[in-house]
């Protein structure tokens, strides 16, 4: 697929996906262009497609990881071309605009699709038992534990030690709850009656400490086996939950609150933010897993992927995987050093054909090139529009380095969009002949070629 796309949804089955418009306003200062690979799908999005949630509909899907675009002035901790993660509004589609402070870097050791199941489910697992002040040995009841928010919130609070007591109802996801020893204890979830009759030997004649999220069915029961000055917690977005589901006027001597991550990102983006920084380093530490993935591809499972979601058996996250797009940009100029080699002269021609630069200047130390270079140089401009230009410069000098590039940022036309390295120099022999002399002749062009276009303060 070669154009941007985007999914439009009137319901199910009526889903369709269209050809992305561009985007008509500037980026703001604290805004992100994300090109999109993932895209997590929740309840909330299910309910808001069927028409059966209350309040003001959001469109669906909130977490993505992708590729960065560009950035707004104000946006440090992330630059082009970087890979990311983190929330976004209505993301499905190919590229994505949201606010920069809600985005982190992608970590290393994790896919796209694992890391847009997590930052929602994991953020607000940390908000509550920040929240709530989750210790070892507390009692938690954890409804719905083998739903992606479930799952990671289980593996949190097992992470502070706390003994958690889960609620899911079949037994494949009993099975699923143990084998993963995120419980202490699983109860059935589909009778309140019979979810009574198995916590309370449980408990032992204690209390719980800490309720995560509730049904209107079990909210009296739940109300009841909280102690005093427990926390009841809803984990999800206050738009999912209407009124009945919240139950009736909680009681004064527990405290309610919904851990609701839209709500919060448009009030403390840098929050988010930092949320998202140490749920990454936490995933580069391996201490955060993700949840089990059902992955489907856009153009020919998005339906299955809400049918999916829909299954009483369905264990974890459903993830949307949107195909690669050329997103083409403005052909710009570009300066090639060593551009008179064969190297060089094949990176003018790929920049050429891609129709990625309209002017480049082929940097050389002599400022010429060979006969044959002039005969490929002029069949290539014969055949294209390209403005090509040579310039003499020593890549292993800083000075030249820097007036070669002081003049091309005042000559050519905008925009500039970078430097390609290719200088190198040819000395091979053995490595008992070598010298501290031989080694930076070779060295030099390249690591101080490398190294000056980037420390050049205006290319910043």
């Amino acid at each position: 697929m070669t154009e941007p796309v985007a999914l439009r949804l009137e319901g199910l089955p009526d889903v369709r996906i269209v050809v992305q418009q561009p985007f008509e306003a500037p980026l703001t200062a604290t805004g992100a262009e994300v090109r999109v690979r993932c895209v997590s799908l929740s309840l909330r999005d299910l309910m808001q497609i069927l028409a059966i949630c209350s309040g003001e509909c959001h469109a669906p899907c909130t977490d993505c990881a992708g590729e960065v675009e560009s950035v707004g002035s104000d946006i440090s901790h992330l630059i082009p071309q970087t890979l990311t993660f983190g929330f976004g509004y209505a993301p499905v589609s190919s590229v994505t605009r949201v606010d920069g402070w809600l985005l982190a870097p992608l970590p290393y050791n994790i896919s796209f699709e694992a890391a847009c199941a997590i930052p929602t489910s994991w953020a607000t697992a940390h908000v509550a038992a920040s929240s709530s002040r989750v210790h070892a040995g507390d009692r938690i009841l954890l409804e719905f534990g083998t739903s992606s928010k479930g799952v990671i919130a289980g593996e949190y609070c097992c992470w502070l030690m706390a003994l958690v007591h889960a609620t899911t109802s079949t037994p494949q996801k009993h099975a699923f709850l143990h084998s993963r020893r995120q419980c202490v204890v699983s109860f059935y979830s589909r009778d309140s009656c019979v979810l009574l009759a198995g916590a309370t030997p449980w408990l032992r004649g204690l209390r719980l400490r800490i309720r995560l999220n509730s049904t209107r069915d079990f909210k009296s029961l739940s109300q009841t086996l909280l102690g005093e000055g427990g926390s009841a917690l809803e984990l999800g977005s206050a738009i999912s939950l209407d009124r009945g589901m919240l139950g009736s006027p909680p009681s004064t001597s527990v405290l309610h609150r919904i851990a609701d991550m839209m709500a919060i990102a448009e009030r403390a983006p840098m929050g988010i933010q930092r949320a998202l920084i140490l749920l990454a380093h936490r995933l580069e530490r391996r201490l955060v897993s993700a949840p089990p993935l059902h992955v489907f591809n856009l153009e020919h499972g998005t339906v299955a992927a809400f049918s999916c979601l829909q299954q009483p058996t369905q264990i974890g996250a459903i993830v949307l995987k949107l195909p690669r797009v050329d997103l083409r940009r403005r052909p710009g100029s570009y300066l090639i050093s060593g551009g008179s080699g064969g190297l060089g002269l094949t990176t003018c021609e790929w920049l050429r054909r891609g129709g990625y630069a309209h002017e480049v200047i082929l940097a050389s130390r002599n400022g010429a090139l060979s006969l044959r270079g002039v005969r490929d140089l002029l069949h290539r401009k014969l055949r294209s529009p390209l403005k090509i230009r040579v310039a003499r410069c020593n890549a292993a000098s800083p000075p030249d380095l820097r007036r070669v590039m002081g003049d091309v940022l005042q000559s050519v036309s905008p925009p500039f969009c970078g430097v390609w390295h290719a200088a190198g120099l040819l000395a091979d022999g053995l490595l008992r002949s070598q010298n501290v002399e031989s080694i930076k002749r070779v060295f030099a062009p390249k690591a101080v070629g490398a190294w000056a276009p980037v420390s050049y303060t205006p290319l910043r």
